[in-house]
């Protein structure tokens, strides 16, 4: 059976969401190189598992970039990705009625990246006039639930609006029956029953707020609502927030300037309805500045009472919607908070045409669960690649510097290139980079990388400074830019200490400071860096036991007195340190390198930083890739590491006036569950 049905909103409301035309979308403008690495070398900045990358690059030029991989030498083959396709769409019956409506909200695309991570499904709470769960299309979903208004009886629907809702969340897909879902029934449906028909009470509402999340649901769906406030609802919706629980709810179907409570409520995801046909806010839909986002509204089929299927329309049916979304979230990325998955949710939505306020636009479910890896995140397929990223955030354009090169002043555009191979010849370009304002780009190849090349190009930059021998970066590159038109100066000395000093002459310093770190271990140097460049000291590489000559004449020569020496007696001896006796050392460590950075921002750190950003603390590159651009905003550079998280949260606190933040690297690099553990501390 199919039928239409308006649902009419009064103490508590219903909605739902359905549509017409659908523009497709442009076909993909970039492609995948699959990357095979030898043994145990990849690009990645920590060691993967498997020795594998995955590159993306332009559709137009990947052939080119596919040549440029495969001409390092660590490489064993490179090949093109290619498309894997399910077999079909789904099965259901009805789903030719729903296509039109998924596509516009991405659903089909999401489908392609969706990957169920969760051990169990996660419980949406239907808090409506109860659920049919003897429906084919919901049988196995539906848990145990509770009627508010005959205890002890089931909550079972003789009114349809909870089925119908329950059936957009979570209907059974591809099982050859009625109608697919967003969530594809990876979830499970507890059935709170607070009305009898379309018409329920405040009171009743609070309780079964309170009864889901008491029963560990993970998401409330709230297709009903109300235009008088009551604090006492919005203490139920707070009380499932501080669990947890993510509350979607139904804006309204009057037509109006005005939001039903609870969605009116800041933590409540508020949903209207869109028309697809009109492309504009379906007529019944409320709008305005309370509204988050919305999804097609009306013409939309679901489970309803028996055995029957019906159309319905109205904002009660958008929020079942969202709430699949939500589940679809919470089975990839369960460790996310209700209030994380509102956000991503949020600002993956796209803005729609229309005259009227629909808040973030339509949900957009494919860029919602990118966003789970990608949200607050600077990174590349590569090293090389983060960096060019990080270029790209920091720097729109290059200003025009002097700098004494070789004895002579030059005039120009200024890019560092270091090595992503080793750490002391990178790491001791920080207060170069941040004297100039310049980008630090990493090759590792013996040719100039494609993207480095790109990126050379949109910044407009003159000069470039290679740092380090022939060794750190292949002469071929060299040669590659200077055909390119390049100047390129190659600052370098007969070791890793020597090299230090000679980028360190290029700064005219005033100063009478300097940080002394260990030449052989990269950790304490990774600390170093940040500070060094929003200082202006100089980064003095020693050995373990010994300060190699060239190190003491330059401390001498600049007229350093004070020398701070991070790191503990491990990588910089007390043997180094009593010769440094003449400089008042002053040594900041702690027990780990993750102590050591905490130990670094206490005493420099700039306490009203807004910005935080995080590299792992287990390689190099991408600490030295992102220092300029927190230098920038005399921001902190934080190191990672899932297993020192108290450390960690120590660090994080000593900035109070934080307000964003940056992941740096790929997931190999820092986990997407840490991502979103540091995401807690900041955002909330």
């Amino acid at each position: 059976m199919k039928s239409r049905k308006l649902w009419a909103i009064l103490i508590v409301l219903a909605a739902v969401c359905f549509g017409s035309s659908h523009v497709m979308a442009e076909e993909d403008a970039s492609v995948k190189l699959i990357v095979k690495y030898k043994d145990r070398v990849t690009t990645q900045s920590t060691d993967p598992v498997f020795p594998l990358d995955v590159v993306e690059t332009d559709k137009r030029n990947w052939k080119e970039k596919k040549e440029d991989l495969e001409q390092d030498p660590d490489v064993e083959y490179v090949e093109l990705d290619a498309k894997v396709y399910s077999q079909g769409a789904p099965n259901d019956t009805f789903y030719p009625d729903q296509q039109v409506t998924f596509q516009r909200m991405n659903v089909i695309k999401a489908w392609n990246l969706y990957k169920d991570a969760s051990d169990a499904e996660p419980v949406v709470a239907v808090v409506d006039s109860g659920v049919n769960a003897s429906h084919p299309d919901l049988k196995g979903q539906v848990i145990k639930g509770t009627n508010l208004l005959e205890s002890g009886q089931n909550p079972t629907d003789h009114y349809g609006h909870g089925t119908h809702v329950a059936g957009l969340i979570g209907a059974v897909t591809n099982n050859k029956t009625g109608v697919a879902s967003l969530s594809k029934g990876d979830v499970r449906i507890m059935p709170v029953k607070m009305m009898e028909e379309n018409e329920g009470s405040v009171s009743d509402l609070i309780d079964g707020i309170e009864y889901a999340v008491d029963h560990d649901a993970d998401i409330i769906n709230l297709s009903l609502g109300t235009y008088t406030y009551r604090s006492s609802l919005e203490e139920a919706v707070q009380y499932a927030v501080e669990h947890g629980v993510l509350v979607v709810a139904a804006a309204g179907n009057d037509e109006k300037n005005d939001t039903l409570y609870p969605a009116a409520f800041d933590q409540v995801v508020a949903v209207g309805s869109y028309d697809l046909n009109k492309k504009e806010k379906a007529s019944f839909s409320n709008y305005g500045a309370d509204i988050d986002v919305v999804t097609p509204g009306t013409d939309l089929i679901s489970t309803y009472l028996q055995d029957d299927y019906e159309y319905m329309e109205g904002t009660s049916m958008s929020t079942g919607h969202v709430s699949s979304l939500a589940a679809m979230v919470k089975n990839q990325a369960p460790f996310l908070t209700g209030q994380q998955t509102k956000r991503l949710i949020e600002q993956s939505a796209s803005p729609v045409a229309g005259a009227y306020d629909l808040g973030n636009g339509m949900i957009d479910a494919e860029k919602t669960l990118a966003q789970i890896k990608e949200s607050h995140r600077i990174s590349g397929a590569t090293a090389v690649d983060t960096a060019v990223e990080i270029s790209k955030q920091g720097w729109n354009e290059l200003q025009q510097q002097s700098l004494m090169v070789d004895g002579r002043k030059q005039e120009g555009k200024f890019v560092i290139l270091a090595t992503a191979k080793d750490f002391p010849d990178s790491l001791a370009v920080s207060p170069l980079a941040s004297y100039l304002n310049s980008p630090v780009l990493l090759e590792k190849k013996d040719r100039l990388s494609s993207t480095v090349a790109k990126e050379l190009k949109r910044l407009g930059a003159t000069d470039v400074i290679m740092v380090g021998g022939t060794v750190a970066v292949h002469p071929d590159v060299e040669k590659d830019l200077k055909e390119t038109g390049y100047r390129v100066h190659r600052i370098k000395g007969a070791d890793r200490y020597e090299t230090a000093i000679a980028v360190n002459e290029l700064i005219p310093y005033d100063t009478n400071k300097a940080f002394v770190v260990s030449g052989q271990e990269f950790p304490d140097a990774l600390s170093a860096a940040g500070y060094s460049g929003m200082k202006q000291y100089p980064i003095i590489y020693v050995k373990q036991n010994k300060i190699p000559e060239s190190a003491r004449s330059y401390l001498e020569d600049l007229g350093i007195t004070k020398a701070y020496i991070v790191g503990g007696t491990n990588p910089v001896s007390n043997d180094v340190e009593k010769e440094l006796e003449a400089l008042s050392p002053y040594r900041i460590s702690g027990a780990t390198r993750y102590e050591t950075n905490e130990a670094m921002h206490r005493t420099f750190g700039n306490k009203q930083a807004d910005t935080l950003y995080f590299t792992t603390g287990r390689n190099f590159p991408d600490a030295m890739a992102v220092t300029p651009l927190a230098v920038q905003s005399n921001s902190p550079v934080l190191l990672t590491n899932q297993n020192k998280w108290t450390t960690m949260e120590r660090s994080m606190k000593l900035f109070g006036e934080r307000a964003d933040y940056h992941i740096i690297g790929g997931s190999e690099a820092i986990s997407i569950p840490l991502a979103w553990k540091i995401d807690r501390v900041l955002i909330n």
